[in-house]
């Protein structure tokens, strides 16, 4: 079976970039095989110039991480105990699969340690509990300071 819809259509531009394709409606159009090719490759050579690693085609890093707090002791304590238990192993992909569990109890035993515990339970909390936080504080405070100045029935 011919491919028609990718095909040359044997007619190139005068620069001779381009080929001239149909698409499935039967339009016409050109194309330029090499662009995207030429277009990578001058990103990649950028970015190797401004000192970006890149690991094969995707210029950022796919899977973020969810909780960081890059102001917090006790979260960067953790990170760096995490990258460094994670550079212990090979790649994922050449773990057999009691590394692999030993790389996750070891993780395990991280997370229930008392850095992270600490970090996660008092520093992750919303804007609006902090803020609740504050205005809790601030009464009890205002309780404790009180000498009884105002009070009616003090008289």
């Amino acid at each position: 079976m011919k491919d028609r819809y990718h095909k040359e259509e044997g007619t190139r531009s005068k620069s001779g970039k381009t080929i001239v394709r149909v698409s499935k409606s039967g339009r016409k159009y050109y194309h330029n095989p090499t662009q995207y090719k030429e277009r990578t490759e001058e990103l990649r050579l950028k970015r190797e110039k401004i000192g970006v690693k890149t690991r094969g085609e995707y210029p950022n890093q796919r899977v973020k991480i969810i909780c960081s707090d890059k102001t917090s002791d006790a979260y960067m304590r953790y990170y760096k105990q995490k990258c460094d238990i994670r550079g212990e192993y090979k790649k994922w992909v050449f773990m057999s699969r009691e590394e692999h569990l030993e790389y996750f109890k070891k993780l395990w035993l991280l997370i229930e340690g008392e850095d992270f515990q600490h970090w996660f339970k008092i520093d992750n909390k919303t804007q609006v509990e902090k803020m609740e936080d504050d205005w809790w504080e601030r009464k009890l405070q205002k309780e404790k300071d009180y000498d009884g100045h105002g009070d009616e029935y003090g008289y």
